[in-house]
């Protein structure tokens, strides 16, 4: 938990892989977890964002601290993917996806919302970008997403 913050909001970013010794392709494991996401996020209270690409997951949790602890406790139990690395968890003053109990997508690497947040050019690796990058390009992922409409499960 984060510390003096109780119940208030947080917002949690995390990446991982894949396990490469799945036999599910990486539409079908996004398509599960987002379905999964959308009604256990909407009973906690939790907003986010989840982009895949190349067997990589980048994610933000937001919503009541120890909902997103949870969450994110099951996440980094997943079987479905491994090298899980929270990459920053903090007291949030609103949300940055209100919309979503959970916005994803699955991009190809030369997919310009990649190409555009990347700091360099190669195939996605979330652990290459600074906190601000993720965001953005999460940030990015929510504006594709609205313009095709409110439902939370839409995959390219």
């Amino acid at each position: 938990m984060v510390e003096g913050v109780d119940d208030n909001l947080v917002r949690l970013l995390y990446f991982s892989r894949a396990r490469p010794d799945r036999n599910v392709n990486d539409t079908q494991v996004l398509r599960q977890i987002l379905e999964v996401s959308e009604t256990q996020n909407a009973l906690r209270g939790i907003t986010g964002c989840l982009l895949a690409c190349n067997g990589r997951f980048m994610q933000i949790l937001e919503g009541p601290n120890s909902n997103v602890q949870t969450t994110y406790g099951s996440i980094a139990r997943d079987v479905r993917h491994e090298d899980v690395r929270l990459v920053r968890v903090g007291a949030a003053t609103e949300r940055l996806f209100p919309q979503w109990t959970m916005c994803g997508r699955e991009l190809s690497p030369t997919d310009d919302a990649v190409v555009d947040v990347l700091e360099n050019a190669g195939s996605f690796d979330p652990s290459r970008l600074t906190l601000d990058r993720s965001v953005s390009l999460l940030l990015r992922i929510q504006e594709l997403q609205s313009k095709h409409g409110t439902g939370d499960v839409l995959l390219d």
